[in-house]
């Protein structure tokens, strides 16, 4: 079964009422949720994403480390998130700022699976990485047509057959100048925490592994990454964050801490990792909500100490990095004091200085918790924006629908980096509660949440 399967007729998803012709009309207007203040704003749009408002999906976009967003050449947004019961992880694309999306590839057999993916650079080629339900760990790429907007497999293979854990693995991927392509994910056991670091000389037909232990540590994440002297690992757990780098030739393991205050979540996964040319930068939130931003320099293959960006003064639970193609740096963080309002901040001098870009408020009627899970006392708060982008830069929040318990979405901005700075008002926001006579508003009838 291929690792992607590509749908161009739309009448395929007849059996799912959310998939149904009539919900390719566009996604409720954002006029009645904020109110933009000032001559321009750089929301192009937000709003619902209905075509991911499913039922029992804690993992929608997971894990805070990894990417789900990408943007091809021709300025379409592309978002991979987890549907659960039986669709899995679903790719949805759209052409019009994240107005309307069409779901074009899904994977099977990935039903609360983890995922990473991002674009070849100068490329519309996918790379992508996952967990399945039976226990492997799969690789892919995908070719973007621009005529039509779909994706095609091009190469599926099995990093790992058998033995991970579906539910707590989460991979990254990453690819070098050479083509060479690194593949990591974490391995809980009852002695530790372990990392399985794979990379491919042949496209991914084959694979080499090499492994290493964190006694002791109960969970963490990897990021993988490619760097001029080869590939890392920056390794994250609650009490710190550690870069780490393997010699084939010699089988052994080096290793730098980098931040001694780790980060945040189940998995420490609350971080996130772009780059501009050479450096990477990575930016964290750790168990006192302080965030925290430190840069690699390629050049000398030095880190810097982390450092709080000037303009957050407040505690956050979670942090978004993202690289426009013009150099510049996007941060987005959720401010702890005042829920559903994000903050995005912009860097033109490589994190040197900061500026406020925007304030994003989701509508109060949507809670932000789509789970009771909490991490002493800090709310799980889940929201995604992208490691690299041209145009526009999405970020996407996962909601909890009130009066639909269970259910969940995503509320996504799209924003144009170029405008002038604006906030988006936090008061005069009406409360909805999604009943069945404002879900006919947006194609949902019982019948559909029935047939669910």
């Amino acid at each position: 079964m291929p690792l992607f399967s590509r749908f161009r007729d739309h009448s395929v998803f007849a059996h799912s009422a959310f998939d149904r012709p009539a919900f390719d009309s566009p996604d409720p207007a954002p006029a009645r949720f904020a109110v933009a203040q000032g001559d321009a704003s750089p929301v192009l749009h937000q709003g619902l994403l209905w075509k991911a408002f499913v039922p029992d999906a804690p993992k929608l976009i997971v894990s805070r480390m990894q990417d789900h967003v990408v943007e091809t050449s021709d300025g379409h947004l592309h978002t991979l998130v987890n549907l659960h019961r039986g669709r899995g992880l679903t790719l949805l694309s759209s052409d019009d700022d994240g107005r309307t999306w069409d779901v074009t590839a899904r994977i099977p057999n990935t039903r609360g699976s983890s995922s990473d993916i991002r674009l070849v650079e100068g490329e519309d080629r996918l790379l992508v990485v996952t967990t399945t339900k039976a226990g492997k760990v799969l690789y892919g790429t995908y070719d973007y047509d621009l005529a039509d907007g779909g994706w095609t497999r091009d190469i599926a293979s099995e990093v790992t057959h058998a033995g991970i854990d579906n539910t707590t693995t989460n991979p990254t991927v990453a690819m070098d100048a050479e083509g060479t392509i690194a593949v990591a994910y974490n391995v809980e056991g009852d002695d530790g925490l372990g990392l399985v670091f794979a990379w491919s000389e042949d496209g991914g037909a084959t694979w080499e592994k090499a492994e290493t232990d964190f006694p002791g540590v109960a969970a963490g994440s990897f990021r993988v990454l490619s760097t001029p002297d080869g590939f890392a690992v920056l390794a994250a757990t609650a009490e710190a964050m550690t870069f780490l780098t393997y010699d084939p030739g010699t089988d052994t393991w080096s290793g730098e801490t980098v931040n001694e205050t780790g980060a945040v979540g189940r998995y420490a996964s609350h971080f996130s990792t772009t780059t501009i040319g050479d450096d990477i930068y990575a930016a964290s939130v750790d168990a006192s909500e302080t965030l925290s931003v430190m840069r690699y320099e390629g050049a000398t293959g030095a880190w810097s100490e982390p450092e709080t960006p000037a303009p957050i003064t407040g505690k956050t639970t979670n942090v978004q990095l993202s690289a426009g193609s013009d150099g510049s740096l996007h941060l987005v963080y959720d401010d702890h004091d005042h829920p559903g309002r994000l903050v995005v901040l912009e860097s033109e001098d490589g994190g040197e200085t900061w500026s406020e870009e925007a304030v994003l408020q989701v509508p109060r009627w949507l809670r932000l918790e789509p789970t009771l899970l909490q991490f002493d006392d800090l709310p799980l708060v889940r929201f995604e924006a992208p490691e690299q982008f041209d145009d526009e830069l999405l970020v996407e929040v996962q909601v909890n629908i009130p009066g639909r318990d269970g259910w969940t979405s995503l509320y996504t901005f799209v924003l144009d980096t170029e405008a002038d700075a604006v906030h988006l008002a936090a008061h005069d926001l009406p409360a909805h509660n999604l009943s069945a006579h404002n879900l006919s508003a947006h194609n949902l009838s019982a019948d559909d949440l029935a047939a669910l």
